[in-house]
């Protein structure tokens, strides 16, 4: 297998599924991260070595959809590989398979680079020296859109970011973002998600106050959280099945 994909084992724990036992989007978003970052550092572009370059990786968003419901304490096999930079985007796709290698969960995401000084992108082309030949197959055929904004109504669902938060960024780490829009979003009973996206616009550091606002149309759901001045810091699309 070429070293341009990565997989590795794990077993679902009870703590990755919700009251009505489905697997939540923190837990797919921590595999996927996982996996993503032990990856990183066979290829040499981990946050230890990136650093020392004065760069650090930075999740744009991430989109992922549910083929198939995996159960408590299954093993699944998380499958990983990068996409050839373009500019200032850099593209990473995930499948989650079950022990017979079914696809259960499939998942793209957009990464950037940003100078850990200045905190500005930055453009790096060749990153990946060390990969012999990239796939090129994508888990979603369709295009990556943004998730689209709406007029909030009502005063929204506060939040205050903690220490326990944040990762070694120093930010609030991408996985509680998920945690923050689906309390917010209180799902009800017999509500399943089929697909989850989360977009990451600014920064959240220690102790930042944000307002979380939800609007419903039939079975897609927009989440997004604003700071205290008017700036969205994270958006969220989830469609119920």
């Amino acid at each position: 297998m070429s070293n341009a994909i990565h997989n590795k084992d794990y077993y679902l724990r009870a703590s990755d599924f919700d009251t009505a036992r489905k697997l939540q989007p923190a837990a797919v978003l921590d595999l996927f991260q996982d996996a993503a970052g032990e990856h990183a550092q066979k290829l040499k572009v981990d946050y230890d070595r990136m650093i020392l370059r004065n760069m650090m990786w930075v999740v744009v968003r991430v989109k992922y959809r549910i083929l198939q419901n995996p159960r408590m304490y299954q093993k699944v096999k998380v499958v990983t590989w990068p996409h050839e930079s373009k500019r200032l985007d850099f593209q990473r796709d995930y499948l989650i398979q079950n022990e017979k290698e079914e696809p259960i969960v499939k998942g793209t995401s957009q990464w950037a680079l940003m100078d850990s000084r200045t905190r500005k992108l930055v453009l790096a082309r060749d990153i990946y020296e060390e990969i012999d030949a990239f796939c090129r197959e994508n888990t979603f055929e369709e295009k990556f859109l943004k998730v689209p904004d709406f007029d909030e109504t009502g005063e929204g669902y506060p939040v205050i970011s903690g220490y326990t938060d944040l990762d070694i960024n120093g930010h609030v780490n991408n996985i509680k973002y998920a945690n923050y829009a689906l309390n917010a979003v209180d799902l009800g009973p017999g509500e399943e998600i089929e697909e989850f996206q989360i977009d990451y616009h600014k920064e959240v550091r220690c102790h930042t106050a944000l307002t979380v606002f939800v609007q419903r149309e039939g079975k897609e759901i927009l989440v997004k959280g604003k700071n205290t001045e008017g700036d969205n810091m994270f958006s969220c699309r989830i469609d119920l099945k």
